[in-house]
Parts: structure tokens; C-alpha cells; sequence
């Protein structure tokens, strides 16, 4: 076997370390020179307890392309962090906008957006990336400043409340992580949904139609978990079937994919979800069933 060919493949690794906070301001301050299409990406150490990020852009006095900033430029921001259970769709924040030179008579000169990080508390600590750039058919060099500013706000102990049946009260706690000020809190609430808790009736683990099909190189097998649930609609209306702990999540769920058959009594088909749980309408009868599916090469 020849050795001196070097290696047959290469597994690049990058690691990004995040910049440290400002302990007293929690800001992060950039000036940056952009071109056309160049992407600028800085990691921020996010502080904690920090539930808001406010992101102010204002343009700066460089311009190229023989225009002197007379012709607003295109940008685009973009945030994201990773968080475990948490889908990528609700935790990322984009924008794009037009940035106008600040020493014309006319044109926006700055703009401020405001990014909650949710879930509130939970996003703390994890690092966040602020990708900013210039789009490409923006022509002409540009210069501006980003200024990034991390801010503390009420913390529920709870942001989804669930009142179980007879329980009658629901306490939630607010937390004032800063500590230096006092905020004055109005809270309201509102009853929107009706959530009725149902128990398994069945289960079985089968394997896939085709086995040759879903079988993994380690020899691993795709296995399919059906499990059945039976519910009485007393009054024609829509269902949302939702399985809390694997709804909303694709990319990002522990299972490899999963499913929601809505039969009445007599077998019919009335509705299908899936992982993004969405109505079905039920007509009134009993004997109702819903059966989950989820595939998984490990049960």
C-alpha cells in the first residue's frame, strides 16, 4: 500500500471562540469597511440573564463606487445561536435593509432592531453569532457601525402556563435579573385554548414494510412506534394533535420522523399531522382515535 501519497481525506474542524462581554455595559461596538457581497461574521458571549439584544447600525462617512453615499446601500443582518431543543426557525433573527449615508439631506442614516432571545432565560450564556454584510448587488464600498447591546428583562418562571383541571391556581414567579431598578409589571391573562391530556390505549413496535430498504450500514434497523389513543367529540369542531415533546422540531427532533392519523369510529380518515401540529376538523361521534407514528432506528 503506498504511504507517501498523504492522507486519502480530511475532516477540517473549526472551533469558534466567542468575545468576552463588556462587565458593565454588555455592549459589543464594530466598524466595519464593507464591499459588495463580503460577509462579516463576529461570536458574542452572550451575558447572563440577558433576555434582549438591540442591534443599532448607523452609516458611516466611507463611500466608494463615486456616489458619496447618495445611493442608500443594501445590508443584511443576521443572528443565530444554538440551543438545545430548540428549533432553528425560533431562535434566529434576519433582516435586510437599506442604509443611507448620514451626512445626506435625505435617506435613514440608522436603523435599531430588537431581537428577544426565546425562550426568555434559556438562550442566556450561549454564544450568539452576528453575521452583518453588504449585499452583492449593493455596488460601491460602504463603511458602518454596529453596535450591539445585551439587556436583562422580566423572567417569568413560566411563559407557557398550562392550567390542569382542578387545579383552580397557577402560580407564576417573575424574576428581576438585574437588580439594579425597579420594574413595574402589568400582568394579564387570557384563557385561548382548551388542552385535554389523553392516554395511550395501545402500542406496538413493527418493523418497516421493505427491511432491505431501511436498514443502517451498522446493520441498525428503522423501527416503526404506533401508538393509539381514543377520544369522544361531544360537538362538531377542529383537534390539534400534538405530541409536546417532539412538536415543532425537524432537523433538530430526537426521532427520525413522526405522525399523526385522526380516524373516526367506523375507520375513516379525517385529518393527518405531522410534526407541525395544525387543526383537524372532527365531527361529533365517539370512539374517536388518533394514532402517533414515529420512526427510529432505536426504540
Amino acid at each position: 500500500m503506498e504511504t507517501t501519497s498523504g492522507p486519502l481525506f480530511r475532516f477540517p474542524i473549526t472551533i469558534c471562540i466567542p468575545e468576552p462581554v463588556h462587565e458593565t455595559n454588555h455592549e459589543y461596538v464594530y466598524d466595519l469597511v464593507l464591499s459588495p457581497g463580503q460577509v462579516t461574521r463576529h461570536f458574542l458571549t452572550v451575558p447572563n440573564n440577558a433576555t434582549w439584544v438591540d442591534i443599532a447600525v448607523t452609516g458611516g462617512g466611507s463611500y466608494g463606487g463615486g456616489d458619496s453615499g447618495v445611493n442608500p446601500r443594501l445590508y443584511a443582518l443576521h443572528l443565530q445561536q444554538v440551543c438545545e431543543n430548540e428549533a432553528h426557525r425560533d431562535i434566529t433573527f434576519k433582516k435586510f435593509f437599506y442604509l443611507a449615508n448620514p451626512d445626506q439631506e435625505y435617506g435613514d442614516g440608522k436603523k435599531v432592531f430588537s431581537h428577544c432571545m426565546t425562550p426568555l432565560g434559556s438562550a442566556s450564556g450561549q454564544t450568539m453569532e452576528l453575521c452583518f454584510a453588504q449585499y452583492w448587488s449593493s455596488l460601491g464600498d460602504s463603511s458602518v457601525t454596529v453596535r450591539a447591546n445585551f439587556r436583562s428583562g422580566v423572567i417569568p418562571s413560566n411563559s407557557s402556563p398550562t392550567i390542569v383541571a382542578g387545579q383552580g391556581v397557577l402560580k407564576i414567579d417573575l424574576r428581576n435579573p438585574t437588580n439594579a431598578k425597579t420594574i413595574n409589571c402589568k400582568p394579564t391573562a387570557k384563557l385561548t385554548t382548551w388542552t385535554r391530556v389523553l392516554m395511550p390505549t395501545s402500542f406496538k413496535i413493527t418493523p418497516p414494510n421493505v427491511q432491505s430498504r431501511d436498514v443502517w450500514p451498522d446493520g441498525k434497523m428503522t423501527q416503526l412506534l404506533e401508538v393509539t389513543y381514543t377520544f369522544d367529540q361531544s360537538k362538531t369542531g377542529k383537534i390539534t394533535p400534538s405530541c409536546p415533546i417532539l412538536s415543532n422540531l425537524l432537523y433538530d427532533s430526537p426521532v427520525g420522523a413522526q405522525m399523526c392519523m385522526v380516524k373516526n369510529e367506523s375507520g375513516r380518515m379525517l385529518g393527518v399531522s405531522d410534526a407541525f401540529p395544525e387543526g383537524i376538523q372532527v365531527p361529533k361521534g365517539d370512539r374517536n382515535t388518533i394514532t402517533l407514528h414515529i420512526g427510529k432506528f432505536f426504540i
